[in-house]
């Protein structure tokens, strides 16, 4: 059985074309080749990845897709459905399901200890725009970023210098609230947080 992609106009055989019941789709098969969804979609960005994953009523397995990702990048897509086919507990999943369990893991804080992969690439990130002479803590890190993305969104923010000095005003930020927590004096880093 052949089917007509949507976006390169071939006749391509059946199993190019991902299987599905989500409505959208006449025949139980999506209107695109899997070629022409993988070139559409960026498989590092994972919020296309999603928006694909709802249209196709799959269920978003985040740690699988990056474990795909990593093994095929650009043909991770059709990694990720032969893992959907091969794997009878991912066949009676749906997007709705898996996403509900995401939204929980975010509400309960515990969004990092279900994707480690993320969770890695993110401290790695996090090292590079946050460099120390010292270890620092994922707590550390999340403060940093809190406080760095409150300032850019409630200050007018607009020159590197300006960047510069906001990153310097949270890590010293950062040192004054964590002797605070300590019960030690923390008058030199008020000093600090003043003059900047």
């Amino acid at each position: 059985m052949e089917r007509i992609c949507a976006k390169c106009h071939q006749s391509k055989p059946i199993e190019e074309f991902l299987q599905t019941s989500s409505p959208f789709h006449p025949g139980g098969y999506t209107i695109y080749c899997t070629n022409c969804l993988e070139e559409m979609v960026p498989p590092d960005d994972l919020r296309a990845v999603d928006k694909l994953m709802a249209w196709l009523d799959w269920p978003f397995l985040v740690p699988q897709w990056t474990k795909c990702y990593r093994n095929a990048k650009s043909q991770a897509l059709h990694l990720y459905k032969q893992l959907m086919k091969d794997r009878p507990q991912y066949q009676t999943l749906d997007w709705k399901e898996t996403n509900d369990k995401w939204k929980e893991a975010m509400e309960l804080g515990v969004m990092d200890e279900k994707i480690p992969d993320i969770n890695q690439a993110w401290l790695r990130e996090m090292k590079l725009k946050w460099p120390a002479d010292v270890e620092r803590t994922v707590e550390d890190y999340r403060y940093l970023e809190d406080f760095y993305n409150d300032l850019i969104s409630t200050q007018n923010i607009t020159s590197a210098t300006q960047r510069d000095d906001a990153k310097r005003l949270c890590e010293v930020g950062l040192l004054a609230t964590k002797k605070i927590r300590q019960g030690l004096p923390a008058k030199d880093e008020m000093a600090g947080l003043m003059a900047i």
